[in-house]
């Protein structure tokens, strides 16, 4: 358990490191589209005196987030009468397809909440394409709460900012993150760990595993369930003891067809509650949101099962190596007969070090390694070439002929010439060199700056 602990403890903190280079160009993404807002709202055209303003919510608000996370952001200040018909979603989309650093706008009109989801990548070296979530706020947007909330309880429980990090993760390998698509939505995960931890709390000096539901559900309710004696019985507060608790309920106790996870973070009969007064009796999974207990956060998990899987495998696989391997006394760390170092959370990701899935995840979304100063000296150097070459553009003679460009740049032609000098300065733009094709290639004039 305590290699468990360190290993959780060490993928957390590598998670957030990764996470920690990418912020820089998430918040420039977020400075973009705030301008775009401003330019369709400005103060005067706003519904507020100060014009309309972008607010980040979700996991990037409250620190949980993947290095592959969307940014979620809510637009607040504009009329709600712009919002029949999607007027507001529709006028902002427009806007930012005209982007030259957005590479794809959607607009998920028909969602509960509209949604519009856009990826893009406004400077080079960011790593893969940033994606962003943004809605509207209204009487129903509760995402500025939601965060709020999740803040308060990361305060209440330490431990479950690093629980929340690596099990975000597994679901990440597994394709189970995603609530579009049936899967385990963050906040969704962010409020099943407290059942865990909220029912350590009520039988403080018990053994930390039990063969049934009682102390999980609400206090007024009983059940009787069964299922497997626990891993390793212990009256440890360690991360690993909590995680495998976790595992243990949600991979085998927890039935979502019979049970729910209430506002207040425990789990309940969803046969105690009359279907006259919910609306979730026919949602796949029950997830309720403390910040509005009318609001099933598990609605869209139709991939409940498959989530289960996963949380019984990850199980099954820590047991496996407890078996298998002898814990080296300190360090996190053991070396197998042919010296190999393992860890036992590398276990739970099919791999045999977590420190793999570390390794890939910096290799996918790390922005490349650049000295600042040599960036900037870079950058100077580039934006004095672009200003020569765009003011011999500017200054030329109307009837003059276009030395500084070629054919592909104003007749839309499949290449440009090898002597273009505006597809030279594009090519030549720090971090750029391998973005762009060669002039041999299939050209687009657009800028990658």
């Amino acid at each position: 358990l305590q290699m468990l602990h360190s290993n959780i403890t060490d993928m957390a903190e590598a998670l957030t490191n990764v996470q920690q280079k990418r912020l820089p160009y998430q918040l420039n993404v977020v400075d973009r589209i705030q301008n775009i807002v401003s330019s369709l709202w400005p103060i005067g055209r706003a519904a507020t005196t100060t014009g309309a303003m972008v607010r980040v919510y979700g996991s990037l608000a409250t620190g949980l987030c993947a290095p592959c996370s969307d940014v979620d952001l809510v637009i607040k200040g504009v009329d709600e009468r712009e919002y029949e018909g999607l007027t507001s979603h529709h006028r902002l989309c427009e806007a930012l397809k005209k982007e030259h650093w957005v590479e794809s706008v959607t607009l998920l009109g028909a969602a509960k909440m509209p949604i519009i989801k856009v990826k893009g990548a406004p400077v080079a070296a960011s790593g893969d394409l940033i994606s962003v979530d943004i809605s509207f706020d209204s009487h129903r947007h509760k995402g500025l709460q939601t965060a709020e909330h999740v803040i308060s309880l990361m305060r209440q429980y330490p431990t479950l900012r690093p629980l929340t990090l690596v099990l975000k993760q597994l679901l990440v390998e597994k394709g189970l993150n995603d609530p579009y698509s049936g899967g385990l939505s963050s906040y969704g995960l962010v409020l099943m760990i407290p059942c865990i931890l909220k029912t350590r709390k009520l039988r403080q000096g018990q053994e930390p595993f039990q063969t049934s539901l009682e102390g999980y559900l609400e206090p007024s309710l009983t059940a009787s369930n069964s299922s497997s004696p626990g891993l390793v019985p212990t009256n440890s507060t360690l991360l690993g003891t909590v995680l495998i608790e976790f595992l243990e309920f949600f991979g085998t106790i927890f039935n979502p067809r019979e049970h729910g996870i209430s506002s207040l973070g425990q789990c309940f009969l969803l046969a105690s509650v009359s279907p006259e007064s919910c609306t979730f009796h026919s949602d796949t999974c029950v997830i309720l949101d403390p910040t509005d207990s009318t609001n099933n956060v598990g609605r869209t998990c139709f991939g409940i099962n498959e989530v289960q899987r996963v949380f019984l495998e990850a199980l099954k696989s820590i047991q496996s190596y407890r078996h298998s391997h002898l814990a080296a006394a300190s360090g996190g760390d053991d070396v197998d007969d042919s010296g190999t170092t393992s860890s036992v959370l590398g276990s739970v990701f099919s791999t045999r070090h977590h420190r793999n899935v570390v390794s890939l995840v910096q290799k996918v979304w790390c922005p490349p390694e650049r000295p600042t100063a040599n960036l900037e000296t870079d950058l100077t150097q580039w934006a004095h070439e672009a200003f020569t070459i765009l003011k011999k553009i500017a200054n030329r003679d109307k009837d003059s002929p276009h030395e500084e460009v070629c054919g592909g740049c104003f007749q839309n032609k499949d290449e440009h010439s090898p002597d273009c000098m505006v597809m030279a300065v594009l090519r030549s733009f720090p971090g750029q060199q391998q973005q762009l094709p060669s002039p041999s290639k299939d050209l687009s004039p657009r800028s990658p700056t």
